[in-house]
């Protein structure tokens, strides 16, 4: 039986404001893409104790009221500026799905589940109310379970998961005041982006994407190749222990991010697929930097672009100046998106082409990189393996032509069954991961999502498997890049 709570909350801040530069990047990407549910932020998690409902009702009302972003909806003007309003007070819902007497619980809250992610109405619009709580409970009353789901239009990923933390050590009976302090907010975010400084932010970063994007080519990929599809896009991923034991050795020993050292692969692999010296890629950039942002709530994540050269290097070398040219993009990912649409647009005119910007490189994994072994055997007992996975990817065909992805590839061991966080603590990252890594096994994976029409599933597998080719020759030795390869 499911009934529905109206959770009184009351907060600080309200009124109408400027959409932030972050809500407005979100929100642009949210238009263009299809199906629009995958730019919801979702985590079902399980209570590591039965829980009084009043206290999650409670803990519930804290967190919207700390927080701007759960009590913020976007909209336009009639002359389609993008603004946000933020209400002080009122009423969030919550669903209580009671289990039925008798009946397994966790099985009762898997076929909820299993409903919501199939339901085709489950995406939150950015006119919607931003956040949504199911909470599970048994026969008698008490929670066990819940998950919550936010838009990604007021929230994005880092935000998400100190919003599970505080969710966490208010279940656990800490009290809001307990908490960090809330010192800087989306209103904040809006008032400090129209002040002159921040302006002159975004007048360098639409420099800087004007800079790149004038020796670059308009299109990695300018024209179909390929028969059409049905469902043209395609996803390719490889599960590699070389990747597991490059993400391991590499980054220490050239003293860079893993994220570098992945997309130094990447920029080698597309080069031999393209044929081109060069290739400009979109990157995303988390935009936290300022030690106030990092406990900030909202939806900071902007894209940036980064244009880099393999040919005639070492991947040492490569990696190395990825390194150094992804923080430059980081340093130059704040701006006014409109200033930006702008200038691409005169660059559109001046070419008499319009420039493509559907090659994106993202690392979602974060750095969890878990159970990473030494040596040649980065999982004890398993050996050198390379398993390919494949399908439709969930994307609109005018938006990707070729996507790379790093991303966490989870095993739960037969042995453990589901993994088990203590959500009666508060975790860093470093703890999180400390306390699964008996539970899960999580490997980096790479993942080509692509238009077969410009570029067919047997080139996406070339991609990782050069990808997965240089890494594990770099764990050994540098290595001469040949990128004579081409389409």
């Amino acid at each position: 039986m499911m009934r529905t709570v109206a959770v009184p909350f009351c907060g600080l801040q309200d009124g109408v404001h400027p959409a932030t530069w972050g809500q407005t990047h979100t929100w642009t990407a949210l238009e263009v893409s299809q199906p629009p549910d995958q730019w919801n932020l979702v985590r079902y998690f399980t209570l590591p104790q039965l829980t009084d409902l009043d206290a999650v009702t409670s803990a519930w009302s804290a967190l919207v009221g700390r927080h701007v972003a759960l009590r913020t909806r976007l909209f336009r003007r009639h002359d389609e500026t993008r603004w946000q309003r933020v209400v002080s007070s009122g009423t969030a819902d919550m669903e209580v799905h009671g289990c039925p007497s008798g009946e397994d619980p966790q099985h009762f809250a898997d076929a909820i589940l299993s409903e919501y992610f199939s339901s085709a109405d489950r995406a939150i619009a950015p006119e919607d109310w931003p956040a949504r709580l199911l909470v599970f409970v048994t026969a008698g009353g008490d929670a066990y379970g819940a998950l919550l789901a936010c838009s990604h239009t007021v929230l994005d990923g880092w935000s998400f998961s100190l919003l599970i933390g505080e969710f966490a050590r208010l279940l656990a009976g800490e009290k809001e005041t307990d908490l960090p302090s809330v010192t800087h907010t989306p209103v904040d975010r809006a008032g400090i982006e129209a002040e002159g400084h921040y302006r002159k932010r975004s007048d360098r970063g639409v420099a800087y994407w004007k800079s790149v994007l004038e020796v670059s080519p308009s299109s990695l990929f300018p024209s179909v190749r390929h028969a059409s599809d049905s469902e043209p896009i395609k996803r390719v991923r490889l599960r590699s222990s070389h990747f597991a034991e490059a993400a391991a050795t590499l980054p220490g020993r050239l003293g860079i991010s893993h994220t570098a050292m992945f997309f130094g692969a990447a920029a080698y692999a597309l080069c031999r697929l393209t044929g081109n010296g060069s290739i400009t890629v979109q990157i995303q950039s988390s935009n936290r930097f300022e030690p106030r942002l990092k406990q900030y709530v909202g939806a900071l994540a902007q894209a940036s672009i980064v244009r880099i050269e393999p040919v005639g290097r070492t991947f040492y070398d490569l990696a190395r100046e990825a390194h150094v040219l992804l923080l430059r993009a980081y340093f130059h990912g704040q701006y006014d998106q409109r200033d930006v649409d702008r200038r691409i647009k005169a660059l559109d005119q001046d070419r008499d082409e319009a420039i493509d910007l559907s090659c994106v490189f993202n690392d979602v994994t974060f750095g969890r990189l878990t159970r990473l072994g030494t040596g040649s055997a980065p999982f004890p007992g398993e050996g050198d393996f390379r398993e390919i996975s494949w399908g439709d990817a969930r994307a609109r065909d005018d938006l990707v032509k070729c996507n790379v992805l790093i991303v966490d590839d989870l095993d739960v061991p037969r042995k453990c069954g589901a993994p088990v966080v203590d959500l009666s603590r508060e975790l860093s990252r470093d703890e999180l991961r400390d306390e699964l890594r008996d539970q899960l096994v999580v490997r980096p994976a790479v993942e080509v999502q692509a238009d077969a029409r410009y570029v067919s599933p047997g080139e996406m597998i070339s991609v990782l498997t050069d990808m997965d080719s240089v890494l594990s020759r770099a764990i050994l030795a540098d290595v001469e890049l040949d990128c004579s390869a081409g389409l």
